[in-house]
């Protein structure tokens, strides 16, 4: 019997960034008061967002959405990629020149084992999995 392929969601962190960029501009608030109020240390981190650079952490974007009135999921803007993709295309095109920072991140964000980043890392060429 074949195995089903799952999709898994995946943060568009370029257009989250967008959206968060647009609520806060339609609530009227500026970055500097998003800064106070979620006792952040620095603006920069807030345009980071806004770029997709980063995207907030989970008690930033609760606090987010709290503070704009919106849900989470009106925050978020995902797009969905099959467990298959995810395990052949993307991790082939970046894995040669990463770290294992690198790995451990991206292992994290797509829902990949640590193991499964190694084998794949392995299978497309590049054995020295401590560069």
């Amino acid at each position: 019997m074949e195995k089903k392929s799952r999709k898994f969601p995946i943060i568009d962190m370029e257009k989250t960034g967008k959206r968060i960029k647009e609520l806060i501009q339609e609530r009227g608030y500026t970055v500097l008061e998003i800064q106070r109020i979620l006792m952040l240390s620095s603006h920069q981190t807030i345009y980071s967002w806004f770029s997709g650079i980063n995207i907030p952490s989970i008690d930033n974007f609760v606090a987010l959405s709290k503070l704009l009135e919106v849900p989470l999921e009106e925050m978020i803007v995902c797009f969905e990629v099959e467990e298959k993709r995810i395990q052949n295309s993307k991790i082939q095109e970046v894995l040669e020149d990463w770290t294992m920072e690198d790995i451990v991140r991206f292992a994290k964000q797509y829902h990949i084992s640590f193991e499964q980043m190694i084998e794949k890392r392995k299978e497309f060429g590049n054995g020295n999995v401590y560069s």
